[in-house]
């Protein structure tokens, strides 16, 4: 969190040898998705993806859902940014299953936040603005400020890529008053 991606990794790697071979496999399995992160940070997607994936076959050992859930919308991310989209899909959707199975209501917005932007990018801008009203609909029942105020950006997102500027500046203004509202100095 500090930007010291090589400090990080080292530490990571150190306590990774630490674990190995050790009967602690959720904290194994821990500091591989940390892993995957420093390496999704560092631009090396397919070493971040290794990583993740070991957490993932981990976690799916032990059974921590959780986590295996999360450990999917991971693998979606770096699936996306890998251009990888039908797998991205994929992942994304066996999250938001999960998700839902443990009723995680904040998973379930991320997860259709995710599922939106990535039909924006695949220009299927039906279903990327179904998502996004299901992400932001959820949102609004549960009353979470900054969640509504994302998926009005992301709202602004898809406006601006039907070229509807009115309705893309309505979204963004709903979205810097909301995080003014609520301090998001971001």
């Amino acid at each position: 969190r500090r930007g010291s991606l090589d400090d990080a990794e080292n530490h990571l790697l150190r306590a990774l040898a630490l674990t190995q071979d050790t009967y602690q496999y959720d904290v194994t399995a821990s500091i591989y998705n940390r892993l995957g992160g420093v390496y999704f940070q560092k631009g090396q997607l397919d070493l971040a993806s290794d990583y993740v994936q070991k957490s993932l076959a981990l976690r799916e050992e032990i059974g921590d859902i959780v986590a295996v859930a999360r450990s999917y919308n991971n693998l979606g991310l770096l699936d996306w940014k890998r251009g990888k989209w039908d797998r991205a899909l994929e992942n994304f959707t066996r999250s938001f299953e999960l998700q839902t199975n443990l009723g995680d209501v904040e998973g379930m917005i991320e997860l259709q936040t995710n599922l939106g932007l990535l039909q924006l990018d695949r220009g299927n801008m039906d279903e990327a603005k179904n998502h996004l009203d299901n992400a932001l609909a959820t949102a609004q029942k549960i009353g979470h400020p900054f969640i509504n105020g994302v998926t009005y950006l992301y709202f602004s997102r898809l406006d601006l890529s039907l070229e509807d500027w009115p309705a893309a500046l309505d979204y963004s203004n709903r979205c810097l008053e909301i995080l003014k509202e609520i301090g998001d100095q971001d």
